[in-house]
C-alpha cells in the first residue's frame, strides 16, 4: 500500500511538472491541435495557411483571435500570424511570444474586413537560424469584359 501511494504521489508530481512546462494551450483557448515532424526531421522549414476573415460578431466586446502558429517541443517560443477581433473590428499582424519570460513582439497591425482572405507563412532561414513570419491580405482582382 505504501508503494502505491508513493507511485501515485510521484505520478502527480511528474504530471504537475509537465503541466507547468507545457504552455500551450493557454487558458481560454477554444481549440488546439498538435502536430509532429517525421522522425529524423530537425525542424519545420515552411508552414502556411490561408483563411477567410470571419463575420463580425453580432454582440459583445470580447477579444478573440483565429490564428495558426508553431512553437518548439518545449512550448516556450510561439510564432504566429494572428487575426484578432478587437471588439470593434478585425485586424492582422504577426507575433512572437516567449512563454517563460512574457516577452512579446508584434508587427504593425493592419485593419482587415470580413470575407477577405489572409495568407500567413512561417519560413525557416538557415543562415540566421530564424523564421520569417508574413501575413498578407489577398485582394480579389476583378476582371471586366466589354
Amino acid at each position: 500500500m505504501g508503494v502505491n501511494r508513493s507511485l501515485l504521489f510521484l505520478s502527480l508530481v511528474v504530471c504537475s511538472f509537465v503541466v507547468i512546462l507545457a504552455q500551450d494551450p493557454a487558458d481560454g483557448w477554444m481549440a488546439y491541435a498538435v502536430g509532429a515532424v517525421p522522425e529524423g526531421t530537425k525542424r519545420i522549414t515552411r508552414f502556411e495557411a490561408k483563411w477567410k476573415v470571419g463575420a463580425s460578431p453580432s454582440e459583445g466586446e470580447a477579444f478573440f483571435s483565429p490564428w495558426f502558429g508553431m512553437d518548439p517541443a518545449d512550448n516556450l517560443n510561439l510564432i504566429q500570424p494572428v487575426n484578432p477581433w478587437s471588439g470593434s473590428g478585425w485586424s492582422m499582424y504577426t507575433e512572437y511570444y516567449e512563454w517563460d519570460t512574457g516577452y512579446n513582439s508584434n508587427s504593425d497591425s493592419y485593419d482587415v474586413n470580413s470575407g477577405q482572405t489572409l495568407h500567413g507563412t512561417l519560413v525557416y532561414i538557415p543562415s540566421t537560424d530564424s523564421y520569417n513570419l508574413t501575413q498578407v491580405c489577398l485582394f480579389s482582382i476583378v476582371s471586366i469584359r466589354s
